[in-house]
């Protein structure tokens, strides 16, 4: 197994072409997944309710030193992460690594934007987006669902708890957290995820090899001309390094991509957080009703 020494973090595994398969295979470990893939026939890229891929992308001749720039000054978001000790979700024995490693990148955003960190919950929305079955789902689902149902705290919701009673009496908590600003990439675009890591921000994927989502948090150079990514998953903190594994380019290079820029609404006036909710439960209702 191929390893590498990141700064701040130590020792991390490296999942490549010859290791990644250790990943996929295994079935018995008691860890969930649930990424059930996203329909592009159904949802191309460019129909998902926030904006497509907005900034030119940083050349790859260019990734090393910035690489090098964003360890000297802190500028990962795998920084914030560790200073501001955002929690590393753990899905239980729930399918909803889907939405999990969304509401981790929101907190993760909180954190960048100043927020104080609050353990948040992905159940509080995944549920009543599933209608409370255990079922899988897709990033952008998640997204439509968190902007539809808000979330409520962990310590209300318990993040692996599928349980409708939570409900109602979460509704005004969930109203304050949840939504952020999002960008969407499109799939396949391995110098698109490198740009927004190297602006800082988080970006949530989707694995088909996997069956999978996690987030990224960090680019990182493995070898000569050679990246990958930190990725943080969603089987609570004692999986690999801290919950989080390296994932060379190969392997990274995702299916499903979308970056958070911000943990907060477009807006601070109640009109445009209004226009975000109701654009996002709009389209909650249209996948609630594909089912």
């Amino acid at each position: 197994m191929p390893q590498i020494i990141l700064p701040d973090t130590g020792l991390m595994n490296i999942y490549d072409e010859n290791s990644a398969h250790r990943l996929a295979e295994d079935t018995h470990s008691g860890k969930f997944r649930g990424y059930s893939g996203r329909n592009y026939d159904a949802h191309p890229y460019g129909a998902m309710p926030w904006e497509n891929f907005p900034v030119p992308v940083i050349p790859r001749s260019e990734w090393s030193d910035r690489i090098k720039e964003c360890n000297a000054k802190k500028l990962f978001s795998l920084h914030h992460h560790q200073l501001q000790k955002v929690p590393i979700m753990d899905q239980g024995r729930t399918n909803y690594c889907w939405i999990n490693s969304v509401v981790g990148a929101i907190m993760n955003a909180r954190a960048r934007n100043g927020y104080p960190t609050v353990n948040l919950s992905s159940a509080s929305a995944g549920a009543p987006g599933k209608k409370y079955k255990n079922v899988g789902g897709w990033t952008g689902e998640a997204i439509g669902y968190i902007g539809k149902y808000g979330l409520a705290t962990h310590a209300n919701w318990g993040n692996a708890v599928i349980d409708q009673s939570r409900f109602a009496p979460t509704r005004e908590e969930a109203k304050l957290y949840g939504i952020g600003q999002w960008w969407e990439l499109r799939s396949k675009r391995f110098d698109e995820i490198a740009t927004c890591l190297l602006l800082g921000f988080d970006v949530v994927v989707g694995l088909q090899w996997w069956g999978h989502s996690v987030r990224y948090n960090a680019l990182v150079e493995i070898g000569r001309n050679a990246f990958g990514v930190v990725a943080v998953n969603s089987w609570g903190p004692n999986w690999e390094s801290g919950g989080m594994t390296v994932l060379a380019e190969s392997k990274a290079n995702a299916d499903e991509a979308n970056c958070i820029t911000t943990g907060k609404p477009s807006g601070d006036s109640a009109a445009k957080l209004k226009a975000d909710v109701d654009r996002l439960s709009t389209f909650a209702d249209q996948l609630e009703i594909e089912g």
